[in-house]
């Protein structure tokens, strides 16, 4: 690590900074101003990784989007690793949520840390149109289709639905789910 900065006291662990970045309303690029900062100051002192949340309507708060910061994070800090801390996966459709995350982690050398969750505030579902019932199925649906996506050849998708939706994806992440980067396989 840096002389100055933080040391990996087990060898193993890695350290990262979440950055919340939902700020009181106001002036809302000051505040992304101060947020790249915090990204920038993060690498230079040793962080291994920067961590961006996800809400939307957050009212009164005023936050920028999580994938869109991550991939300027990218750009600004290039040795950090990028965590969705976390994606509201069942608010996305697999598709589109499979292409934007293999881009990102295209453009950072394969530095995404894919993290997501199922959400739990009222105004993000009804916004998304997406009923509270079952959840926990859309969640694992979801995370098996962007897995699958971004693993598997059409040839080896058993469902129309999915072998045609795994033609429409250009790119596959830089890294493979089944490295040994995180405990599940997942990027």
């Amino acid at each position: 690590r840096r002389k100055s900065g933080l040391r990996n006291m087990s060898g193993g662990m890695q350290i990262s900074l979440i950055v919340r970045g939902q700020h009181p309303p106001g002036d809302i690029a000051g505040h992304l101003r101060d947020d790249l900062e915090l990204v920038r100051r993060a690498e230079k002192v040793g962080f291994d990784g920067i961590v961006k949340g996800s809400h939307y309507s957050a009212h009164p708060f005023q936050s920028v989007q999580q994938i869109p910061f991550l991939a300027y994070a990218a750009a600004i800090a290039p040795r950090l690793r990028l965590i969705c801390g976390l994606v509201l996966l069942p608010l996305h459709k697999p598709l589109d949520l499979a292409e934007q995350l293999a881009t990102l982690d295209i453009m950072s050398n394969g530095k995404l840390v894919f993290g997501c969750g199922i959400g739990y505030r009222d105004v993000e579902f009804k916004a998304f149109g997406v009923p509270r019932a079952g959840l926990g199925k859309r969640f694992e649906e979801g995370l098996e289709a962007v897995k699958r996506l971004w693993t598997e050849d059409s040839g080896r998708c058993r469902d129309p639905a999915r072998r045609a939706a795994r033609r429409l994806l250009v790119h596959q992440p830089a890294q493979h789910a089944d490295d040994d980067r995180t405990p599940d396989g997942t990027l």
